[in-house]
């Protein structure tokens, strides 16, 4: 990095603020050119990642609880994966019911125009700075899938939602010029799976992370940007399972870079907070990202702030020269009150990692 190529910033997704014009005010205002992109804050009904998904599986006349569905493993559902809200059975597709024919609709699309409207606005007015691009993250259909979909209805479930999700890429490429529009493809599940901790349809999970991604990527434009969010969870604030290392994380960003069968812009890896020793960081020396691949470290964290940050800005430079900084996962789940000192604690970490 040179003092003309200052530290990005990238916003993994959900904002928890009033709605979206007052996210993308915040961004703008606080970390203005330290943003290629900025998201809608996933605000309202979306809050919660994909929770707001399981009402429109239940209202489908073609999904059903499933009656083999297991008891939901605690009464609350504050850690963002409804399989823990009370009542929750999984659903399955109902028999005689083809794949063919079942047809979901996510809603994203509908969403992110919307947002889109305002951002335009915003930006035509000169509050948004010109080149900056509107970000939209989609879910896998595997993450949909592992949370509300039991494994038996995964065969016909995974395709469907695959139509849906690339029917709203077409709806949001209709709407939005293809210059001004990135998407991010949320991955968290999946790593969840790399672990050994999930099932996946297939005899190898990271095999099947790359056959599922690099179908989705192929279907965007390739004036469009896309990106990569590696996540291991944000439960309460806690990992899923707790990373050894970086090691499925370079090798799942290597794979998924090799299978998009297109640019890929960014790839967001997480750091956990406690980890800035060389140790977790080693593996990314095998990290093969091309020139035009962005490497954004999630290694901001209010618990120790600039002190905490800068110890681990260190021990990654040891592993990987270039990157840019951000949080692990998206801001959703925290006050809204800690929205704008996060987001000024990422300009001052990253003004003192420039040069």
């Amino acid at each position: 990095m040179t003092a003309t190529n200052p530290t990005r910033v990238h916003l993994v997704g959900s904002i928890p603020l009033t709605n979206a014009e007052s996210v993308f005010a915040a961004v703008a205002r606080t970390l203005g050119s330290r943003v290629a992109r900025i998201p809608d804050g996933e605000t309202g009904e979306r809050s919660n990642w994909i929770a707001w998904q399981l009402p429109l599986l239940q209202a489908h006349p073609h999904f059903e609880v499933d009656p083999q569905s297991p008891e939901p493993r605690r009464a609350s559902a504050e850690d963002g994966l409804a399989v823990d809200a009370p009542g929750f059975r999984f659903l399955r597709v109902a028999p005689g019911v083809a794949e063919a024919d079942l047809h979901i609709e996510t809603r994203y699309a509908e969403h992110a125009i919307e947002s889109f409207r305002t951002f335009d606005r915003l930006q035509r007015a000169g509050r948004i700075a010109p080149g900056v691009r509107f970000q939209v993250s989609l879910p896998t259909p595997y993450a949909v899938a592992s949370l509300y979909v039991a494994p038996g209805s995964w065969p016909r479930f995974l395709p469907a939602y695959e139509r849906a999700l690339v029917r709203e890429i077409a709806t949001l490429a209709d709407a939005i010029p293809a210059e001004r529009l990135a998407i991010q493809w949320d991955v968290c599940m999946e790593v969840i799976a790399c672990e050994g901790l999930l099932p996946v349809p297939a005899d190898d999970a990271e095999a099947f992370t790359f056959g599922e991604l690099g179908g989705l990527c192929s279907q965007v434009d390739p004036a469009v940007e896309v990106g990569i969010h590696l996540c291991y969870g944000d439960a309460s604030h806690e990992h899923i399972v707790e990373p050894t290392d970086a090691r499925i994380l370079t090798r799942l960003a290597n794979g998924i870079v090799a299978a998009a069968g297109r640019r890929l812009d960014w790839i967001h890896l997480p750091v956990p907070k406690e980890r800035h020793d060389a140790a977790f960081f080693e593996p990314l020396k095998r990290l093969r990202l091309p020139p035009q691949t962005r490497l954004y470290l999630g290694l901001v964290h209010m618990t120790d702030a600039e002190e905490g940050a800068q110890r681990r800005i260190a021990a990654a430079r040891a592993a990987v020269a270039e990157f840019g900084i951000a949080t692990e996962c998206g801001f959703g789940r925290r006050p809204p009150e800690t929205v704008v000192p996060l987001l000024e604690l990422h300009e001052r970490i990253a003004e003192r990692a420039d040069p």
